[in-house]
């Protein structure tokens, strides 16, 4: 390509463009691409890594004309396709960029995010949307100190009842756990500083502090993102601290796995397979499913049905990875015979349904032992619809 010789000649052009609406985003998009090719040359073993590390150099030299172009597009935009053109563009250039340039712009975004946090007004309100988003957008190439920085200024807002900056701190917090934020700009996973960010213990736990705080302002629109947050921690918490984690937001995380929403529940799955996994490789499943088991002690039928469904979920899961206890086993199939009796169908649907997986999970001996418990149960709802008869046989 002929980036070295032309880039110069038509930047100032691309720069004045940009303010034209018209051709904005076919501008940022092409922007975008060149940005991010030049930089997968660049980082290849191939005949282009040389060229490739020439076009990033001759590219990043005009960070200084085109991001505060950008800053400024995107502060007036007013969301969709167009404003997520911007940012990525923003996140690309920023990969490129000058670090003590960016530090500078970085700091003045923070800045600025924290006099709107001060203030009350509604400019202020749109100001910290604006800034979190850039903050956002930047954070794939800060340095360790600035994502520090960005976290203790985002953590307060992961209780604010805006659903909308809600959301946007938990990308936040996703990114600094090491993956998440930037790759909607396209630039890969995790960050090497938001990992290394992630990796101290004492940042950990403070997540996990604020996470928990948090847990009463959630905002359903967050809750995906904040259980995505939870799945991160899940694999990097240590071995000793698994079971304290697991009180705290296992009962959120079960709840979870019935939302409407498709995201949350596939998000509070992965959280309760996340520590059946870990738990099991310590040798603790059973002092788990004891844990997932006191939910169904709870007086909502919706949480016993969620309870329940975990339960089967990680006993069909690890079933063969772990033994069961025969005590263990039948602690459970006596809660479920229980259930079997229940006024609630979900109740007794999701008995059943843990019932099916128990089959290739318990031995022979403690299903015989039990049956005559289950068998009234079971025959209570054999005139019921096709599906639970089918479930009962």
């Amino acid at each position: 390509t002929d980036v070295v010789a032309s880039f110069k000649t038509i930047a100032k052009t691309l720069g004045d463009a940009l303010r034209k609406k018209a051709l904005r985003t076919t501008i940022c998009s092409s922007l975008t691409a060149l940005i991010r090719n030049s930089r997968r040359d660049a980082a290849s073993a191939g005949p282009s890594a040389d060229e490739g590390q020439r076009n990033v150099a001759e590219i990043s030299k005009y960070d200084k004309n085109f991001l505060p172009i950008l800053f400024n597009i995107f502060g007036k935009t007013s969301g969709g396709g167009e404003s997520d053109a911007v940012v990525g563009t923003i996140a690309a250039y920023a990969s490129v960029a000058d670090p003590h340039r960016l530090n500078t712009f970085f700091k003045t975004i923070m800045k600025k995010l924290l006099e709107a946090i001060s203030g009350a007004e509604a400019s202020e309100s749109r100001d910290r949307h604006v800034m979190t988003d850039l903050a956002l957008a930047l954070a794939a190439a800060l340095s360790q100190e600035n994502l520090s920085l960005l976290y203790r200024c985002v953590r307060p807002q992961l209780v604010h009842s805006d659903a909308t900056l809600q959301k946007k701190s938990y990308k936040v917090v996703l990114h600094l756990l090491g993956t998440g934020g930037e790759a909607e700009a396209g630039d890969g996973a995790g960050s090497a500083a938001a990992v290394s960010f992630a990796d101290d213990h004492a940042v950990l736990m403070d997540v996990g502090e604020a996470l928990a705080a948090s847990t009463q302002a959630c905002q359903a629109a967050a809750r995906p993102l904040r259980h995505r947050c939870l799945q991160l921690c899940v694999g990097r918490i240590e071995n000793d601290e698994l079971a304290s984690f697991a009180q705290v937001f296992l009962g959120e995380v079960i709840l979870a796995t019935k939302e409407p929403n498709a995201k949350a529940r596939e998000a509070g799955l992965a959280v309760v397979s996340g520590l059946a996994a870990r738990m099991g490789a310590i040798r603790a499943l059973p002092q788990y499913m004891a844990m997932l088991a006191a939910g169904l002690a709870g007086k909502s039928p919706h949480m016993i049905i969620a309870s329940v469904g975990c339960m089967a979920h990680v006993l069909g899961a690890y079933r063969e990875a772990h033994d069961i206890e025969p005590e263990f086993a039948s602690m459970l199939l006596g809660n479920i015979a229980l259930l079997l009796h229940h006024t609630t169908t979900g109740v007794v649907k999701a008995a059943l349904g843990f019932l099916k997986v128990a089959t290739q999970a318990f031995d022979h001996d403690t299903l015989r032992k039990h049956l005559p418990e289950l068998i009234p149960g079971l025959l209570k709802w054999i005139r019921e619809s096709n599906e639970t008869r089918l479930k009962i046989r």
